[in-house]
């Protein structure tokens, strides 16, 4: 129940600075491609190949008391579908959108970060000119029309980078190979991005504990045009910056909580904190100053926890190119609060090849898989954001009581609803990344229960030094809870 001194009010510094975009250069790597057979260029050139390689940098331009570069990354290296590309040709840019020289094809990311297009791209044999649209990260990809240009769509967790670029100048094939021009894609962000530190001043109580911090009704859904980069962004919902059962104790240095949060460009929102078991009343945050609230603005955010309020500051950060957060892990899978596994970047980028992830469930589809690796069922995936339960409940008498026990489980104040059992792609990595999960207890010797069967009579299970093998689901095992945290 909320009290006098827990009211809270939201004040907000003003901010000044804008982000520049990412220049990606594309370079050409010239390639024989005799071989190959002639269908296989859909009316290309086979001498003029469309080979992406180049890197990627971030510049911020210098307004008030910031100058300066800030040194940008490149796109990771060895990572499927970094950026996509669609392209029309002819002898000049297109007004009818529906039939693109280059089809929504992926561009890869290879040793060095030397980029690829999935499938070879050439330019086309005769003299048109090809003029590309590209986005990051994957979405809907929504095919384009006769008057309509193609979309990409995305479902907002707040941990999307989302991206555009188009060169529209037109390139055609240049007869002298060594002299071939390439696109050179200039990529900006399409949203803004927060992050939050928090503290106490000297009236706020010792020892309290952040468990929760979001950003609430922000926009949720978001449709980029390709071929004018406009974002139109609609829905409500809440993003979660920071989540754990464990929490953070507020101390009174500024102290970085949870990750970067990425949504719709505007002025203002709204962010509500949960510390101490107590729901704060929401704190309305307004960006002022020149250019606030743009897309490609990074907000740091500090949150002063007082005896009556909640006093809220801002200032400019450098973006995080490419998911790099002071607070976050380049890396991924990766371990946060002790007790949480995430499964991207903070761009929102990640492998999902070796990772598959799914929407958020509160209970996990029945389903079965012949190896505990494969994935032909469709649900044998990760959630990007999972929270593994405190601790390991006794040995169910089978399979069933197992799915049973993690829908009825509920830890400290939760309600029973949100946990469910996890796949057997899940409890592996759970296993695998046991020495992280310092706020779990994984200490019980024996094996545990996934979701996943083999058969109508069998289960897949891990032992607790992270050994799969299936058993009969009438058998006794442990249970593990994990519920899904992404979009909650």
């Amino acid at each position: 129940m909320k009290n006098e001194r827990q009211r809270k009010e939201g004040a907000l510094t003003r901010c000044y600075a804008r982000l520049g975009g990412f220049a990606l250069g594309v370079g050409l790597l010239v390639s024989a491609c005799g071989k190959e057979p002639a269908e296989s260029f859909a009316g290309g050139d086979p001498a003029a190949p469309i080979l992406p390689g180049a890197g990627l940098a971030a510049t911020v331009e210098s307004r008030a008391d910031l100058s300066g570069v800030v040194s940008g990354t490149t796109f990771p290296a060895n990572t499927t579908k970094v950026f996509f590309v669609t392209g029309y040709s002819g002898t000049a840019a297109p007004t009818n959108w529906s039939s693109p020289y280059i089809p929504n094809v992926a561009v890869n990311s290879g040793a060095g970060s030397a980029l690829s297009f999935v499938t070879p791209q050439y330019y086309p044999a005769n003299t048109d000119k090809v003029y590309f649209y590209a986005y990051s990260p994957a979405a809907t990809y929504g095919a384009g029309s006769s008057s309509a240009a193609p979309t990409a769509s995305w479902t907002l967790t707040g941990k999307q980078d989302v991206m555009w670029a188009k060169v529209d100048k037109g390139i055609a094939k240049n007869p002298v190979r060594a002299s071939q021009e390439q696109p050179s894609f200039a990529f900006t962000h399409k949203l803004k991005q927060v992050t939050f530190k928090v503290k106490k001043d000297a009236s706020f109580e010792d020892g309290i504990k952040l468990t929760s911090l979001k950003i609430i009704g922000a926009k949720t859904s978001a449709r980029l045009n390709l071929a004018t980069g406009a974002l139109t962004c609609s829905g409500s919902g809440d993003l979660t910056a920071f989540a754990s059962t464990a929490g953070q104790t507020i101390t009174a240095t500024a102290t970085a909580a949870g990750t970067a949060v990425m949504f719709e460009p505007g002025t203002s929102f709204k962010v509500r904190a949960v510390a101490g078991g107590v729901t704060y009343a929401d704190v309305a945050v307004t960006l002022s100053g020149t250019d606030a609230g743009t897309a490609g603005t990074s907000y740091e955010i500090t949150l002063t926890f007082k005896r009556k309020e909640i006093a809220a500051t801002a200032s400019v950060a450098s973006w995080t190119d490419g998911g790099r957060a002071s607070n976050s892990k380049d890396a991924y899978p990766y371990v946060v609060n002790g007790n949480t596994i995430v499964l991207h970047d903070i761009s929102g980028q990640a492998d999902l090849d070796s990772y598959p992830t799914h929407e958020p469930w509160t209970r996990t589809p029945v389903h079965k898989e012949t190896s505990a690796t494969d994935n032909i069922s469709t649900f044998n995936t990760y959630s990007q954001v999972f929270e593994v339960a405190s601790g390991v409940a006794s040995a169910a008498s089978n399979w069933t009581v197992a799915v049973s026990d993690c829908a009825s489980y509920a830890q400290g104040s939760d309600v029973a609803g949100e946990w469910r059992l996890p796949t057997i792609r899940e409890l592996v990595l759970i296993f695998a990344k046991k020495s992280e999960l310092t706020s779990v207890d994984l200490s019980s010797s024996g094996s545990y229960w996934s979701a996943t069967n083999y058969s109508a009579s069998h289960t897949w299970r891990v032992s607790s030094t992270g050994t799969t093998g299936y058993t009969l689901s009438s058998s006794s095992y442990r249970v593990l809870c994990v519920r899904d945290l992404w979009m909650r």
